[in-house]
């Protein structure tokens, strides 16, 4: 059995300095081998592409144009320098190499075809390269230093070659913001609808969207959806971004009204059948409303968009009487008839929409007016802001929680949310409001409220009923 001998402390790091030296030796001779073997295969492997590949060079001022001197025995050819032409040449990845033949001196018989090349495509297929491939933007960097050796133009850094790319995608600039135009026809290829008929018939949506409570970035999206819309989605026809709405609507309408008007006279064809494209209603609340239409809001005396009332201010705010004036029509709104309507000298471009009666296509807002309007303000008054002798006892306010509480575990799944009880009432959202008056309103009220307060609510509640049923919504002569 063989001993270790023991190893004296002075003499340790003597032992140590032999070992270290040994490996680092071992090392070295290792580098040098890889190294010899890695340069024979280099020069194996450049001898065999410099005897195969042939690359061609045009000297074209409209095609190539080069920098450096020019080719001779002793020097490589130079670099070359891409313009905005249509053909150019492959390049050879071993030129430059001291195996790699001289350009100038390869046959006519050896020339490679000429491919197309446009410099702002090889850009765009750059960004779609890094797109899909998931590269980090330091290897893009590396493949583009690479790429600067053999074409002249391209960014030397990543962040400038998207940019670059992102500054021509077609964006607009509408103060105070921008917006780009998606497109109705390409949209209108996803969509299904009758084909038995050559009409198509678009609801449009405009509305502004907040982006954050911390600033005052907002989008101003165009949504279009073609009827029914129960079969069809919607689909994003032009979106606005900015720190406030486009100070002039005609502005950020016209891409919309422009595309519009060219559906309308060319048509649309699909599936080898023609469409003629027209739009039915526009689909906006009432801030939104007047500001497409440049009529004043809704809160002025003359704002009614049916007809030609006059408001009064009472109890702090701008009340409209029961009577109904002379009702408006699309010649009267286009000719400026009732000055008092409307807010600036200037028009709507909505106007130049064909067969479109302005009057008729802005309906009035169902879901600002009646769920988040009246009804709120009914329950409101009912349980906090009427007189104390028409407010509901704690007791009726308990059992209608109960109730509440009740046809809550009975709603079915169709119904987006179920209503909260009267402590939650103030954070109610519209489809809670809807649910109450429509479907649950009449069940709870029922024996807590006054005969007068609750045949006061039935009559909106039926009202409702009546005007949300489709075959009276359709129909000209019940809905009159």
């Amino acid at each position: 059995m063989k001993t270790t001998k023991n190893i004296e402390p002075h003499n340790f790091s003597k032992v140590q300095s032999r070992t270290t030296k040994w490996r680092h030796k071992k090392k070295l001779m290792g580098c040098y081998k890889r190294r010899q073997t890695e340069k024979a295969c280099t020069t194996q492997v450049s001898t065999s592409i410099g005897s195969s590949i042939s690359v061609s060079q045009t000297y074209s001022n409209d095609i190539i144009s080069e920098t450096g001197s020019p080719c001779s025995d002793n020097k490589t050819c130079p670099k070359m320098v891409v313009n905005n032409a249509t053909t150019a040449n492959i390049v050879s990845p071993s030129v430059g190499s001291e195996h790699s033949p001289n350009l100038c001196e390869i046959p006519d018989s050896k020339l490679l075809h000429r491919i197309p090349f446009s410099l702002e495509s090889f850009k765009s297929g750059l960004v779609d390269f890094y797109s899909n491939s998931g590269l980090q933007l330091n290897q893009l960097d590396m493949l583009l230093q690479f790429l600067d050796q053999f074409v002249e133009g391209l960014p030397k850094d990543s962040r400038s070659l998207i940019g670059c790319i992102r500054r021509c995608s077609g964006i607009d600039n509408v103060p105070p913001g921008k917006y780009y135009h998606f497109g109705i026809e390409k949209n209108l290829k996803t969509q299904t609808f009758n084909t038995n008929t050559s009409i198509i018939q678009l609801a449009i949506g405009i509305d502004g969207l907040p982006l954050s409570k911390s600033s005052k970035s907002q989008f101003w999206p165009i949504l279009g959806s073609c009827l029914p819309i129960r079969d069809n989605g919607v689909f994003m026809i032009g979106l606005y971004w900015g720190d406030d709405k486009p100070s002039d609507c005609n502005l950020f309408l016209k891409p919309f009204v422009e595309e519009v008007k060219i559906l309308h006279s060319k048509g649309f064809q699909l599936h080898g059948k023609s469409f003629t494209v027209q739009v039915s209603f526009f689909a906006c609340d009432a801030v939104a409303k007047s500001y497409i239409l440049k009529t004043k809001g809704h809160g002025a005396y003359s704002s009614c968009s049916k007809c030609t009332v006059s408001g009064k201010y009472e109890c702090g705010r701008v009340t409209f009487p029961i009577k109904i004036g002379p009702l408006r029509n699309h010649d009267d709104f286009v000719n400026k008839v009732d000055t008092c309507y409307h807010h600036t000298d200037e028009t709507s471009i909505i106007i130049e929409i064909p067969q479109l009666n302005v009057v008729q296509a802005f309906p009035l807002d169902y879901l600002h007016l009646i769920c988040i309007g009246v009804v709120k303000k009914l329950l409101m008054l009912l349980l906090f802001n009427a007189p104390h002798n028409l407010r509901m006892s704690k007791k009726s306010v308990t059992e209608m929680n109960k109730r509440i509480a009740t046809f809550s575990t009975m709603t079915p799944c169709e119904f987006g949310r179920k209503c909260r009880d009267f402590s939650e009432v103030k954070r109610w959202k519209a489809i809670e409001f809807r649910t109450f008056l429509i479907y649950i309103g009449m069940c709870c009220f029922h024996g807590l409220l006054k005969q007068e307060q609750y045949d006061n609510f039935m009559l909106l509640s039926v009202a409702c009923h009546c005007f949300l049923n489709p075959c009276s919504t359709f129909n000209g002569c019940i809905a009159k």
